[in-house]
């Protein structure tokens, strides 16, 4: 299976007139188990974003960093998608101003996407090269955001190793954000050159994908999970490359995605059989 990808930005606007909460109407169906991940642009309102809700769906937020009267703010949120929804609302702890980037995204983790976010950035000096504190993850290819927040920008481009989720629309508060899909395991600063000089803040946040699948298989065609040898049957081998048991293809060992294998032998076609030396067969499933 392939990794973490951004399937669509669902919603990117804002509000003008300082309101307590927002209702953001979403472009398209979600796919349930994917992620919503919210990427909200604070004003310069003693305000923050206190929770995201959804029909059917619940929102945990990462990071909420007020604005105050001199400086923006920004915050982070995401949910599993349960069911799709054709809106959320965005609730504030004061009448703020806002603008958002609402992202679907494929391949995260199921049960424990969530890795860290960075030490916020508050109030940086007027300038066109943005950068956040770096964010720390705990494993390579990490989905890393980085979202800034400001007056108004006419444009921007995303720096290094980093793509923009979305343009600028000289709002106020204005918002670029940009990912990297293939984060680095331990430090990444998000960057980003724009248009004009401007006070800012911003920020990082990193999400874990599925996690990798160990299989041990052995020479008689047996497989071990957790430990524990399940089967010692043998395996039939699918047109991509997988491994089937009970008709199920159960992980993939051929293409980009191997991590490592052991010496194969035997069949490559469907119906034909497989056999290997013992050792563990890793993938990103």
């Amino acid at each position: 299976m392939a990794g973490p990808a951004i399937v669509a930005v669902r919603a990117a606007g804002n509000i003008t007139t300082a309101a307590s909460s927002t209702i953001i109407t979403l472009s398209g169906s979600q796919t349930v188990g994917n992620h919503l991940i919210c990427l909200v642009a604070l004003g310069s309102q003693a305000g923050g974003l206190s929770s995201v809700s959804g029909s059917g769906n619940s929102f945990t937020v990462r990071q909420n960093i007020a604005g105050t009267l001199s400086t923006s703010g920004y915050a982070f949120a995401d949910c599993k998608i349960g069911s799709s929804m054709t809106q959320i609302t965005l609730n504030f702890s004061a009448a703020i101003k806002a603008s958002w980037y609402i992202v679907e995204v494929s391949g995260l983790d199921p049960t424990s996407w969530y890795d860290a976010v960075s030490v916020s950035k508050t109030g940086a000096a007027a300038s066109s090269s943005l950068s956040t504190n770096p964010v720390t993850a705990a494993a390579a290819n990490e989905v890393i955001f980085g979202l800034w927040s400001a007056g108004a920008w006419a444009s921007g481009s995303a720096g290094s190793s980093f793509a923009s989720v979305g343009p600028t629309l000289n709002l106020a508060p204005d918002r670029f954000a940009v990912y990297d899909l293939t984060g680095n395991a331990g430090s990444n600063t998000p960057t980003a050159t724009m248009s004009g000089a401007n006070a800012y803040s911003g920020g990082a946040i990193a999400y874990k994908p599925i996690a990798a699948i160990t299989y041990n298989l052995t020479p008689s065609g047996g497989i071990v999970l957790g430990g524990t040898r399940t089967s010692a049957r043998t395996f039939a081998v699918s047109p991509s490359g997988g491994i089937r048991l009970g008709g199920s293809v159960v992980t993939t060992f051929v293409g980009p995605n191997v991590v490592s294998a052991p010496v194969a032998s035997g069949g490559t076609t469907v119906g034909q059989t497989l056999s290997c030396t013992t050792g563990s067969w890793t993938s990103q499933p």
